[in-house]
């Protein structure tokens, strides 16, 4: 199906994700956009935070965007351990920690495929 507009849905289990390519109306600098902990942001419960910081300190990660990337811990208002970066266009990410997330793996007759492109 061909959508009216830029971007694709997916589906994660029960849940959908629509990601589309919009005009973007805020300022796409880190330093014209609020603080971290302060501005809008796509949050994201991860079973650990190490791999998303191994990822982010990653030379790949250097080599791609030409600098570290930058990111604070700290914990959410519930306590949780969290991690808050801006993506290259100075979107805010939250990743927060949640040990109790189990693993999608295998099913019955094979492996899940936990994201599905819907269109």
């Amino acid at each position: 199906v061909k959508l009216p507009f830029a971007g694709l849905f997916l589906r994660c289990g029960e849940s959908q994700v629509h990601i589309l390519q919009l005009p973007n109306p805020d300022p796409n600098t880190a330093v014209a956009r609020p603080a971290l902990g302060e501005d809008r942001r796509t949050a994201y419960s991860v079973r650990s935070l190490a791999p998303v910081k191994a990822a982010l300190d990653s030379e790949m990660c250097r080599h791609l965007f030409g600098c570290k990337w930058a990111y604070e811990e700290r914990a959410t208002g519930a306590g949780e351990a969290a991690l808050l970066c801006k993506d290259p266009d100075a979107n805010e990410l939250m990743f927060v920690e949640d040990a109790s997330i189990t693993p999608i793996a295998e099913a019955e007759g094979g492996p899940v495929t936990p994201w599905t492109r819907l269109w």
